[in-house]
């Protein structure tokens, strides 16, 4: 079952490797006033990216409840301009207020935040991600189990596994 990381994000300053990629992000975003806050996740986040790697970003609007709809010619620019930053070709560009609260609270735990026009505005993110992912977390660990027990009962018939 997958675990859950602590529910107190982690402020941590930008790694050295990544301090570069960081600041050409924060650029890239700064003429666009309706994004507040941005984060780095994944494998370039956690100093395992690869050849072939995406660069996943993930971002938080200024006004609260917009979504990825209300923004979609903005995001399609964003993506443009943020493409081929840090040697990677494909990037991954999600508005993070359409995302489930497990997703968001392991950006917010495990990434590194690498824009933030309005401070105010990501603390109100976070927190509502953590009040969020406490809330559903029973949920998501009972579904957790029963995935396993699930692909283990399937394992076993498949394979005649006793």
């Amino acid at each position: 079952m997958a675990e859950l990381v602590p529910f107190a994000p982690r402020r941590r300053d930008v790694p050295g490797h990544l301090r570069d990629l960081a600041g050409e992000l924060a650029r890239a975003l700064e003429p666009h006033p309706a994004v507040a806050v941005a984060y780095l996740f994944g494998s370039v986040a956690r100093g395992e990216a690869r050849p072939g790697s995406d660069l996943d970003v993930g971002i938080v609007f200024t006004r609260r409840g917009e979504t990825a709809r209300d923004h979609l010619a903005l995001i399609g620019e964003l993506a443009a301009r943020i493409e081929g930053l840090g040697g990677l070709r494909d990037v991954d560009l999600v508005v993070l207020e359409s995302q489930g609260p497990i997703f968001c609270h392991r950006v917010i735990s495990e990434g590194v935040l690498v824009y933030e026009r309005d401070p105010e505005r990501r603390v109100d993110f976070e927190s509502d991600t953590i009040v969020r992912a406490l809330d559903f977390r029973p949920t998501y660990e009972l579904a957790a189990r029963g995935q396993v027990r699930g692909l283990r009962r399937w394992l076993r018939e498949r394979y005649d596994l006793r």
